[in-house]
């Protein structure tokens, strides 16, 4: 799947939009992607994936969204996410990249963007804000709450592994770093993270 998806991606680089900042990947489900004008279509493997698009999964529903730095992004079921800024030079590997997730569990996984400067890729959530620094990590959003886990390496990496970690900004101003793989923080209606 993911040899598949590199080569989707592959082919749309070198005719994408300015506006492109990926595409679908896999898609289980119902998926619809809604445009800034309010147009909906459903989600299909391969189809562009542009700034400003909401996509919204139905129940029983998950779509994984490759990026053109590589990074990948999936939702689960009765999800709602949008790529709100998405800048990559791919000569130097600079870039920046915003998502927001509205509602529903999500999945990442960071590309070159974080490679290169891990400040430069962040995840809203209404309750919270994620700096993700050159890692994975999961979680979900419900209404005035949310939960968020660091699954890949942290401060401790070893081998190949490249040191990561997640910073997370209640909306009360509140932080907590996740530098530890399986440690996760939950922020609550008061936006504290804790």
């Amino acid at each position: 799947m993911f040899v598949l998806a590199t080569a989707i991606v592959a082919s749309s680089a070198t005719a994408s939009a300015s506006d492109q900042a990926g595409v679908a990947a896999a898609v289980v489900g119902r998926v619809d992607v809604i445009s800034a004008s309010g147009a909906t279509e459903p989600a299909s493997i391969g189809r562009n994936i542009r700034i400003g698009e909401e996509i919204a999964s139905g129940p029983d529903s998950q779509l994984q969204i490759l990026l053109l730095d590589g990074a990948m992004f999936t939702i689960g079921a009765d999800a709602k996410m949008t790529i709100d800024q998405f800048v990559y030079d791919p000569s130097n590997n600079v870039g920046q990249m915003t998502a927001s997730i509205a509602q529903g569990a999500f999945r990442f996984i960071t590309g070159a963007i974080a490679e290169g400067d891990p400040d430069n890729m962040t995840i809203e959530t209404p309750v919270a804000v994620i700096g993700v620094r050159g890692t994975m990590g999961k979680g979900i959003a419900s209404g005035d709450q949310a939960a968020i886990v660091l699954t890949g390496p942290g401060l401790q990496a070893d081998g190949v592994d490249r040191v990561g970690r997640l910073e997370v900004t209640g909306a009360d101003g509140s932080q907590q770093q996740l530098s530890r793989p399986g440690f996760a923080v939950t922020v609550g209606e008061t936006g504290g993270v804790s």
